[in-house]
């Protein structure tokens, strides 16, 4: 049985992390993913790794190995959330249909535009109050979850704030 279980079970709220190459205008929003902090740094270092590549003539494509990073840790209040494969592989791209397609139930209508408002109703209707999946990336093997609302993000700290040098180094990993 997984640890976050027994978190749960007690009444704890669950500590988690959100990483990012960019400071968050908090409140975090519905169907932010939180995870490890290993997770965390190695989300915000792919993002940021990517969205600083530039390009040169000399050099080819590089990074701004300065770029920074914020890690977040908050207390979660999710107790019952439902179980989902990782949102990668044929599903990447981290928006509604892909969700949606990872639900083992839907609603009847097909005339109705679904988003991710309704998937949450969905969900509370199920009795679920978020989503978990295994993390099979970012830090493979370890839980991560998603939230339904704003409202279950609790002590939310400062960002950690490091660059994405730093990052990849704690990570063993070699920057181009």
């Amino acid at each position: 049985m997984r640890n976050w279980i027994k978190l749960f079970e007690s009444g704890e709220h669950r500590v988690a992390y959100h990483g990012s190459n960019a400071p968050i205008d908090l409140p975090f929003r519905a169907f932010t993913h939180f995870g490890t902090a290993k997770a965390a740094i190695n989300r915000a270092a792919v993002v940021a790794h990517k969205a600083t590549n530039t390009w040169s003539k000399e050099k080819g494509f590089h990074s701004d190995h300065e770029a920074p990073l914020y890690i977040y840790e908050v207390s979660l209040a999710i107790r019952n959330p439902l179980r989902i494969a990782d949102l990668s592989g044929k599903f990447s791209n981290h928006d509604f249909p892909d969700l949606w397609k990872l639900l083992p139930f839907k609603r009847a209508e097909k005339s109705h535009v679904y988003n991710f408002t309704d998937v949450a109703d969905l969900l509370r209707e199920k009795g679920f109050d978020g989503l978990v999946y295994e993390n099979l990336h970012e830090d493979q093997g370890e839980d991560s979850f998603i939230i339904l609302s704003e409202e279950q993000v609790l002590n939310v700290s400062q960002p950690t704030v490091m660059t994405l040098a730093q990052a990849a180094k704690m990570l063993g990993v070699e920057l181009a």
